[in-house]
């Protein structure tokens, strides 16, 4: 890495020892973790200490450390460089800009990590097929997916280092929970595909999703009666779904007051239990997102000038350069600020305008 021999920028979040040694010479002392490569396999793994040093370096350092200090090395660590696209060159469906039908995904796109191509390669195979019979592209949402929220900053933003989806790089966390994966993709999946996949579990997630809006329904219209207050320990009128936002809301005593409640499957119950807990937090970011969305979703046409209609001569060459279609791509492109997306979206206003007048 250090010789000359590997030009390319390493990733960020998993360096190797050499990175870590340069960058962090302050540090007293590393963490390994020997991982056994398998059941009855006489082979451990050093986790920790991934490099591209010449091979008899790299023994000499395994031997450094205490228990072994006799140990054989049957593999040396090795590094792989390997050429990218430029992913603002690749539409939000991972189709190229300039060359229809070719799609693309994994670390070609500029990722590192298992999860990252595979998330890409989920994406890239849908619309691939969706292209050969001519439907429109499934496009994610950043408040629905943190796939979606990788694919956008990939293709407006581009790739300068190895990207690796990180839960920070998403703007709406609450929204986008493990509890409600199951729920994003019902919402967010065309269910005649989600049939094809597994219908079994497209019938699953369809009875979850009929009985989780039925109860949320009934939940929000429902308040807590005289005798049932007692044994909440709320006043009588209280509405139900303000109980349900008590820190000691005990959702096994509303199954037994109420028995609309006890017919919900385990999943969705704590997804509805979340929702209804945190509904003023969840509410205000939806509202957040939509507002967002309104914003994002306006369309730049695909021949406007940039030039002499007020933006800053680096706001105007970057929007050349990457062309994004909506607002929202404009937005996300590093160093686009504040006011150079509301000059944008003035002028888009008053072509808009222009074009309903006439």
């Amino acid at each position: 890495l250090y010789g000359g021999k590997i030009v390319g920028v390493g990733p960020r979040y998993c360096p190797s020892i050499e990175v870590k040694v340069k960058n962090f010479p302050h540090h007293p002392k590393h963490i390994v973790f020997l991982e056994p490569e398998g059941r009855g396999v006489n082979e451990m793994y050093p986790n920790g200490v991934s490099n591209s040093l010449p091979a008899e370096i790299q023994l000499a350092m395994l031997r450094t450390i205490p228990g072994l200090e006799n140990v054989e090395m049957t593999r040396p660590g090795y590094a792989v460089e390997y050429d990218v696209v430029e992913p603002v060159q690749i539409s939000h469906s991972l189709m190229a800009r300039e060359v229809d039908g070719l799609f693309f995904a994994g670390q070609i796109m500029g990722t590192s990590g298992y999860e990252e191509a595979a998330g890409l390669g989920v994406i890239a195979g849908i619309n691939a097929s969706f292209w050969i019979m001519g439907r429109s592209p499934l496009i994610l949402t950043r408040d629905k997916s943190y796939i979606a929220v990788m694919i956008d900053d990939l293709v407006t933003r581009g790739a300068d280092e190895p990207y690796r989806l990180l839960t920070g790089r998403a703007e709406f966390k609450l929204l986008l929970r493990e509890d409600n994966a199951w729920l994003s993709i019902y919402e967010s999946i065309p269910h005649d595909l989600l049939e094809k996949i597994s219908g079994e579990r497209f019938l699953v997630m369809k009875e979850w999703y009929e009985k989780m809006i039925k109860t949320m329904e009934f939940i929000k219209n429902t308040y807590v009666k005289r005798d049932e207050a007692k044994k909440l320990g709320v006043e009588q009128g209280t509405p139900l779904s303000k109980y349900c936002r008590r820190p000691d809301a005990k959702w096994d005593l509303l199954e037994k007051i109420y028995p609309e409640i006890a017919d919900l499957m385990p999943q969705p119950k704590r997804t509805l239990a979340i929702e209804l807990k945190y509904a003023g937090y969840i509410e205000h970011q939806r509202r957040e997102a939509e507002k967002l969305r309104k914003v994002e979703t306006m369309t730049i046409p695909e021949d406007l000038e940039f030039d002499g209609i007020g933006l800053r001569r680096e706001a105007a060459e970057k929007f050349a350069r990457f062309r994004p279609k909506t607002i929202g791509q404009a937005m996300r492109i590093p160093g686009i600020t504040p006011s150079d997306v509301a000059v944008l979206v003035a002028v888009l206003k008053k072509l808009f305008h222009v074009k309903h007048k006439t």
